[in-house]
């Protein structure tokens, strides 16, 4: 065999055995940016309250109009209970099929120093002969700050703790929740009186 063939069967060899192992290089690390605060709601501005179903459009002998009280609540946890930081009622809403549309220039709003421990409480009530507006506001008043952890009960025991023929709806709104930016709304729904009844609160949080 010639040498020339012994040379290119070595050549291969010969060069990986000089190639110089070079050290590698450590990754760069990865710099995470640190994540923005989750902004959540520190006021609640309401705007308007909206009926697309009247409770009482339905029987022949009912007024085919709506008398609604409404009161928003701006409640704080207290140990076992809620406290009542602020409340603003609603009166005198006639609601029929002219004028389904309320304004409801009002505010809640916690204080700069304190923390997300609030919740907001809406109440939809039906204005019969069995009370007046103060009286019913009374009764709601006392009976608000059993919702610790700002979910409402079953229909059941919403109406075992509230006068029925009074009662529409109740819905809370949490503080502490991530911010949602412009128009929101909180929709109350259900039968009251063997007629169903559906209202809109419209509101923006900030």
């Amino acid at each position: 065999m010639k040498p020339k063939f012994y040379l290119l069967l070595l050549l291969p060899g010969l060069m990986a055995a000089c190639q110089l192992k070079l050290p590698k290089a450590d990754p760069e690390p990865v710099v995470t940016e640190p994540s923005a605060p989750v902004r959540t709601i520190r006021k609640i501005e309401l705007l308007r309250l909206q009926a697309l179903n009247l409770s009482e459009d339905m029987s022949l002998f009912s007024t085919h109009d709506d008398e609604i009280l409404f009161i928003a609540y701006l409640l704080r946890k207290d140990a076992d209970s809620l406290r009542i930081v602020d409340s603003k009622m609603f009166k005198d809403l006639t609601f029929d099929s002219s004028k389904i549309t309320y304004e409801l220039p009002y505010q809640l709003e916690i204080e700069p120093e304190t923390g997300s421990d609030h919740l907001a409480a809406f109440l939809l009530a039906e204005l019969d002969n069995t009370g007046t507006e103060n009286s019913i506001r009374d009764t709601f008043n006392r009976k608000i700050t059993r919702y610790v952890d700002g979910r409402p009960p079953s229909r059941l025991a919403l109406d075992s703790l509230f006068v029925p023929d009074d009662f529409l709806d109740l819905e809370f709104l949490r503080f502490d929740q991530p911010l949602e930016t412009g128009e929101q709304k909180i929709i109350f729904k259900g039968m009251h009186l063997f007629d169903r009844f559906e209202y809109h609160l419209f509101y923006r949080a900030f």
